[in-house]
């Protein structure tokens, strides 16, 4: 069983609009009378229907198989979600965890809250530290990375890091350009 010190925990909240007033969640028609919509139920109708998501009563939901670090646990309020992941799987299973708490964001329009560093997190940023670390883990475990395609326009200029060569020819993966488009 994890306890909360072994537990990286992620809020989903309503976004703050810059006067500080919680802005309503997008997806969901209100009175503008009657404060910001909060309505958490669809997120638990949609939850029931996620692949290794198991509900467990009164708006708690547990998702993938329970190890030695925990599982993941989810708590579904009017106000917020609760997300709690075992410290032990970022390394491991970040790209599924993430995707489910980008995912169940983006279903109420709101925002992941990270308490650990007082912020929003962002989707992009995190993915391109998901995909970072797993280039690591492969650098480290000595698996070859795949060399740099470039798949733009000729004319264009090419990020820093991406070799130059004949847009026309084979690009080092075997795969090729084909033919330009006049």
């Amino acid at each position: 069983m994890s306890t909360p010190q072994d537990d990286y925990r992620l809020e989903l909240r309503p976004p703050v609009s810059a006067a500080g007033a919680v802005a309503p969640p997008h997806a969901a028609p209100r009175d503008p009378e009657a404060g910001p919509a909060r309505d958490t139920a669809p997120l638990g109708e949609r939850l029931r229907r996620v692949p290794r998501v198991a509900e467990q009563g009164n708006g708690h939901y547990e998702f993938g198989e329970r190890d030695a670090g925990g599982i993941m646990q989810i708590e579904v309020a009017a106000e917020r979600v609760v997300v709690l992941i075992p410290r032990t799987w970022v390394p491991a299973r970040g790209p599924q965890v993430f995707a489910l708490v980008f995912m169940m964001a983006e279903w109420l329009s709101w925002e992941v809250h990270d308490p650990q560093i007082g912020g929003v997190l962002k989707k992009d940023v995190v993915l391109q530290g998901m995909v970072a670390m797993r280039q690591a883990q492969l650098a480290a475990a000595g698996v070859p990375m795949p060399k740099p395609v470039w798949n733009g326009p000729a004319d264009a200029p090419r990020p820093p890091g991406m070799p130059a060569g004949d847009p026309g020819s084979d690009d080092s993966n075997g795969r090729g350009r084909g033919p330009q488009e006049a």
